[in-house]
């Protein structure tokens, strides 16, 4: 199986050719055929529109110009008097994505392949740090699909498993007794000093078996074990001095999707599918122990993180006798902490240029927790859940039994501490 989609730097600006990197189905193309232009989601090649449809002029086995009409493109064409050859001028750096494709007039395009396949393009969010910034990031995209097919005369046995353990932890931090802008004589009043670490997970599992026969088996099992440690740190006896203001922040994200789908078929028929996710997710942001931080402006100790599972399971059993079982667990456990070391000293004068945006009342509404600007210290910690899990089965014959089992576990923590003697 191939990838459909063609980045922008696949088109060269300075000809207007187009070099398709995978084959379209059918017979081969040529000049005058019709095809459809998709940006996938991103901002469409200039000179293009999203979904419209152009006529190739071909330039090699896989490469092209295009024009906006078929006499554009072929002019010596029938039906086509006096026409000239004129293709459109391609401005490929005005496009985002990487997700654009062509197909052929009356095929449907790929669409968004963040959608359709997991894959996404991170843009690093710029910012600016006036001072000293400790910053760990992470992003994992992964994308995993199992499947088989068995079918025979008498017995056809498909069984087809996507198992996947990922550990990942992102640290970052100020060590043990480090001194930071221990003498802080002429700063700028603007130097801050941060300290933030970010995870971002996203996984989508994709498996199915058939089994096909005198008696048709298929057993299929997609299964995700997931720990992930997103941490920032201000260790134990640290000084950190800043003008300004000493941010340290932990943020988390997992988004994953498991779908295992199984059918039998025969005199006997038989299908299970199996969707599990476990998650062991922790962010911290931590001020260790007999910590001093001085801040003209704000102390902010942060920590949040946002989870989004969802499980899909079938199984279709049909024959004489048909037997079909679906079963989806979904374990997340979830360790949100923000905290201030004991015997730490932390003065925020709150004199700074900035508010601390996003800090919450304590309240909550039916759709979110309410929120304010805030000057000085602030010890966050926000934890959210979405999850979704289905799990559906069929059995069809003279004998049919089927049963579909969902499990959801929720455990977790979500804290926020100043400790004594601070």
């Amino acid at each position: 199986a191939y990838l459909p989609y063609l980045s922008p730097s696949d088109i060269d600006g300075a000809t207007d050719i187009v070099d398709l990197p995978y084959d379209l189905d059918g017979a081969p193309l040529v000049t005058g055929d019709a095809v459809v232009y998709s940006a996938g989601g991103g901002t469409p090649v200039g000179g293009l529109v999203d979904g419209g449809t152009y006529y190739v002029v071909m330039t090699g086995p896989h490469s092209f110009r295009l024009a906006a009409t078929k006499c554009q493109a072929a002019p010596t064409t029938g039906g086509c008097p006096g026409a000239v050859l004129q293709t459109i001028d391609l401005t490929p750096s005005a496009a985002t994505g990487r997700g654009h494709s062509f197909v052929r007039q009356g095929t449907q395009p790929p669409g968004d392949p963040a959608r359709a396949l997991g894959i996404r393009v991170l843009t690093q969010a710029p910012g600016t740090v006036y001072g000293v910034a400790v910053v760990a990031n992470n992003s994992d995209e992964i994308l995993a699909v199992g499947a088989s097919v068995a079918v025979a005369a008498t017995a056809g046995v498909g069984v087809a498993g996507n198992v996947n353990v990922v550990t990942a932890t992102t640290d970052a931090f100020i060590g043990r007794a480090a001194l930071v802008n221990a003498d802080n004589t002429g700063a700028a009043p603007w130097q801050s000093v941060t300290v933030a670490a970010g995870g971002r997970f996203r996984q989508l599992m994709v498996g199915a078996a058939v089994g096909g026969g005198m008696a048709g088996v298929a057993v299929n099992a997609a299964v995700d074990v997931v720990t992930l440690h997103t941490r920032a740190t201000i260790g134990d006896a640290a000084v950190v001095r800043a003008a300004d203001s000493v941010l340290l922040n932990a943020q988390g994200s997992e988004d994953i999707t498991a779908v295992s789908a199984s059918a039998g078929a025969g005199v006997v028929g038989v299908a299970a599918a199996v969707a599990t996710i476990v998650v062991h997710a922790q962010a911290h942001a931590v001020v260790g122990a007999n910590v001093v931080i001085d801040a003209g402006g704000n102390v902010l100790v942060r920590a949040d993180d946002d989870t989004d599972l969802a499980t899909f399971a079938g199984g279709l059993g049909a024959g004489f006798v048909g037997v079909g079982m679906g079963v989806a667990v979904v374990s997340y456990t979830k360790d949100t902490r923000a905290s201030i070391g004991q015997g730490s000293t932390v003065d925020a004068r709150a004199q700074g240029f900035s508010d601390l945006f996003g800090i919450p009342l304590g309240s909550a509404t039916d759709t979110a927790f309410p929120t304010a600007t805030q000057r000085g210290l602030a010890v966050v910690a926000t934890s959210s859940q979405d999850g979704f899990g289905m799990a559906v089965s069929g059995g069809g014959g003279f004998v049919g039994a089927a049963g579909a089992v969902n499990v959801t576990l929720v455990p977790g923590d979500t804290i926020a501490t100043i400790e004594p003697n601070v």
